[in-house]
């Protein structure tokens, strides 16, 4: 198989932002030239009096805001200081800035609309990654007041994405069922989940999705890549397209099968990290991807080329971080577990291996760390006669991962000195590896099962007794 590296054209970014505004000192994308007469000596006489430059007043969201993407639908709203021209459409560059550094996205389709002395932007905000700094740019050549005066520089503005925390998730299921829209542009719905994904990542196409070749994109251009799914009538006659968030892709590895780490129904699938549309923080040089050679979890520089595999949530908003409501339950036996408020199993140990709880504090037994074995025995021992207990596997700690700055497990469960955690599953067809999670860095990655972690042992089911 081949691949295509899709280039970015970076250039013309030298005249950026100095507090908001951009140098006027070319006629490059950063200051694209042009507006206004300019002063004179006009026929000859004393110095006349320079117009007055037309000059931005107020914008919503406001500049180095924080901007809510479910809100973002209304669009970004400008206002200037003078009645615009409307037979004059604005130019407007759309940018992800990442460590200071501006990438523009082309192919978003937005939408611009000039009435009185407004500018309505639609850049799609709803399909753009959250926790992400953008930056607006409006060429000042492209705004005119009736009389032809143009603004001094380019009209910008910048401001963050912000996260949706707290909102809802439809569970996604143990057993995955996928439905093939067919025809030309087919897509996979899954009722249960809400999500419709793609086939094939980008660049591939047909049935078997053996078609094209594989395209490779940094962390920016997957972004437009997705967002330009949405042109016209948008991909198999629907928008809002975009990158999936962490929480979203990291669903799709089957742990029971390896390069690939995905169902058939995904065919061709390269063994190579996919990119999410997560952040590990705002402006920040690393974002979350998934590897599908074996179901890895890890932050790589935005910088890399990996491929990219696009969804549509009908939700329309993103889910990357979803508050579960989880709650305390004492049995009758002492032992403390945190339950999700949308489902009663599994229940979480509060305490980690090696410690036991004391009122709502955890209390140190011994070492918590040992092997992978000794945890996984442990925890089925943990109430044999009573529950069906066991170590968590990845999935189950995947649940309770929280990946932003500061990365960490969900509220209310302890933890010991240890941040890697075993979890129960093993790479399939080599038992000598075994899947661990970082919970201060959000990681799950492969580890030697002799290696000294820690664990959390889970409730899956009470012990029917006949």
């Amino acid at each position: 198989m081949q691949a295509e590296k899709v280039s970015l054209d970076s250039s013309g970014l030298e005249g950026l932002l100095l507090n908001g505004i951009t140098l006027n000192a070319n006629s490059s994308a950063g200051d694209t030239g042009g507006g206004g007469d300019g002063g004179g000596d006009g026929d000859g006489g004393g110095p006349t009096t320079p117009p007055v430059a037309l000059t931005m007043t107020a914008s919503t969201p406001a500049s180095l805001s924080s901007q809510d993407l479910l809100l973002g639908r209304n669009g970004i709203s400008i206002t200037m200081s003078e009645t615009l021209d409307d037979s004059v459409s604005p130019v407007v560059h759309l940018y992800i800035v990442r460590s200071g550094t501006a990438y523009e996205l082309t192919g978003l389709n937005e939408t611009v609309a000039v009435t009185g002395n407004s500018i309505t932007v639609d850049p799609h905000l709803h399909v753009w990654p959250g926790i992400v700094r953008i930056r607006v740019v409006i060429e000042k050549a492209s705004l005119r007041t009736v009389d032809g005066r143009s603004p001094a520089s380019d009209i910008s503005l910048e401001f963050t994405t912000a996260d949706t925390s707290g909102l809802y998730r439809a569970p996604i299921p143990l057993t995955r069922t996928y439905t093939n829209s067919g025809g030309g542009t087919p897509y996979y719905s899954e009722p249960a989940s809400g999500m419709y994904w793609m086939p094939c990542v980008q660049g591939r196409s047909g049935a078997d999705c053996s078609s094209g070749v594989v395209q490779l994109f940094t962390f920016e251009q997957a972004q437009a890549a997705c967002g330009a799914l949405n042109a016209g009538s948008g991909y198999g006659g629907l928008k809002g397209w975009r990158v999936p968030t962490i929480t979203e892709l990291e669903t799709l590895p089957d742990y029971g099968r390896v390069n690939p780490a995905i169902s058939p129904t995904f065919p061709a699938t390269w063994s190579l990290p996919h990119w999410t549309s997560s952040s590990r923080g705002a402006d920040d040089a690393f974002a979350w991807t998934v590897d599908f050679h074996a179901g890895e979890v890890l932050l790589k520089n935005k910088a890399e080329s990996f491929p990219v595999r696009c969804v549509l949530d009908q939700h329309g908003f993103h889910t990357d971080s979803v508050s579960h409501g989880f709650t305390w339950d004492t049995d009758e036996f002492g032992s403390t577990y945190l339950t999700d408020g949308y489902s009663s199993l599994p229940k979480f140990d509060m305490c980690p291996y090696g410690y036991s709880a004391g009122g709502l504090s955890c209390v140190g037994s011994g070492s918590e760390l040992a092997a992978q074995a000794t945890i996984r025995t442990a925890c089925q021992a943990r109430e044999p006669d009573f529950f069906q207990t066991q170590l968590a596997s990845v999935n189950d700690m995947k649940y309770i991962m929280r990946r932003f700055n500061p990365s960490g497990m969900a509220p209310g469960l302890a933890t010991g000195n240890s941040k890697i955690y075993w979890t129960d599953t093993r790479l399939v067809g080599n038992p000598s590896l075994g899947f661990a999670v970082n919970i201060a860095t959000g990681e799950i990655f492969l580890v030697d099962v002799n290696t000294f972690n820690t664990g959390r042992c889970i409730v899956v089911a009470p012990i029917i007794l006949g």
